[in-house]
Formats: structure tokens, sequence, C-alpha cells
């Protein structure tokens, strides 16, 4: 470990960011630990902390953290969006549509959110209602590409192929 160790939850937190920007997830994992060791309520560091646990595959740590941070932030729609990702990739996909709808009941107009529960209809077969969760993300963000990408790929699998073609070509 580098000399940031022995300093505060932020220098820890800030070494830890670094390290998971430069993909170093395990010295990472270690800077998030000790920034939470000394202020256990960092909601930055605990989400942060969440989504490496989660990028690692460790699911069980990962919704650990992200369960903390929305019981200290109980309105923190990113929160359970992220406890629905981690559900996601841990194939809990009934928890993963619980944790979406939760974060759509606080914050509606989510496009992150509602591209993530998107997602998991289409991922359910269910992609006429995918189509409909991807119209109102696009309503929200007319220009979001990966939207507009997922959108066309919904409507190709709903059996409306001529009008996904016709977004991706207006995209």
């Amino acid at each position: 470990m580098t000399d940031a160790r022995g300093a505060g939850a932020p220098a820890l937190l800030d070494e830890a960011m670094r390290l998971h920007q430069q993909g170093n997830l395990e010295q990472a994992t270690n800077f998030y630990s000790e920034a939470l060791k000394q202020e256990p309520n960092n909601s930055q560091a605990l989400r942060l902390y969440g989504i490496l646990a989660r990028e690692i595959g460790n699911h069980e740590l990962s919704l650990k953290l992200l369960i903390n941070l929305a019981k200290l932030q109980p309105e923190n729609s990113i929160a359970h969006d992220e406890i629905g990702l981690t559900y996601m990739a841990s194939g809990h996909l009934d928890d993963a549509a619980n944790a979406l709808d939760h974060a759509l009941g606080i914050d509606p107009n989510s496009l992150r959110t509602l591209s993530n529960k998107g997602a998991l209809l289409h991922f359910r077969g269910r992609a006429a209602e995918a189509v409909a969760i991807y119209r109102k993300a696009l309503a929200i963000d007319p220009g979001d590409i990966d939207t507009q990408c997922n959108l066309a790929k919904a409507l190709a699998d709903s059996g409306a192929a001529e009008a996904g073609i016709k977004l991706c070509n207006s995209a």
C-alpha cells in the first residue's frame, strides 16, 4: 500500500478511487475498506466499494455495502438502482426488479434506472415492455445513444424490426 494508508478517510477514499479507475481492484478494495473503517457511514465509499465488489463478483459484499447505503439514505434512488444492478449480476432477477421499481418510485425520471429496468425486462424476454420503458427514458433524454440502441434491439426483438432499423439509421 502507498503512504495514504495512514491518512484520514478522505485521502483513503481518493486513493481508492484512483486505484479503482486504474483497474487496480485489489488495492482499491483495501483502501475502500480502510476508509470505511474510519468512516463507516461514508456514502461515497459505500457506493463505490459496493460497485467494485460487484465488478469482482463479490455480490454478497456488494449488497451488504449498498443496502447499508440505502439504509443511511432511504430516498437515494441511486443506491436502490445499484442494488438492482447487483441483484441482476447475481441472477436474482425478481429482487432486481423490486430494487429498480423502488428506485423509480423515488425518482421516476431517472434515465439510468429506466435504462436498467428496460434492460432487465428485455433480458427476461419482455421486449414490448422494455420498448415502453426505453421510450420513457428517451422522452427524458432523446439524444442518449445507449438507450436508442437498446430501444432498437428491443423493437427488433418485439417484432418491429423495421422501426428498430429506422431508429438505428436516425441515431
